[in-house]
């Protein structure tokens, strides 16, 4: 998943960060999202992947509800939505 990130130790943002696999619940996805793996700032170089980073919440909603939509399709024998 690619979201812009703004890192909480340098300050700076990044747009179009690659969060790689996330973990979610399907039901409740604000709660608690899990990152496969770690998140590096690509300013600082530092890893922020324990609190120390900040994203925009509306717009990860907005992709997971979209990814959820996409599978949704597909497991109900729909055409599945191309990725661009």
């Amino acid at each position: 998943m690619e979201i812009d990130i703004k890192c909480v130790r340098c300050g700076k943002a990044t747009r179009y960060f690659n969060l790689g696999r996330i973990y979610y619940e399907i039901e409740n996805p604000s709660q608690r999202v899990a990152v496969e793996n770690s998140i590096i700032c690509p300013k600082c170089k530092e890893d922020i992947s324990r609190g120390q980073c900040l994203v925009k919440l509306h717009y990860f909603m907005m992709s997971l509800l979209t990814a959820n939509m996409a599978l949704k399709i597909e497991e109900e024998g729909g055409e599945p939505i191309p990725i661009i």
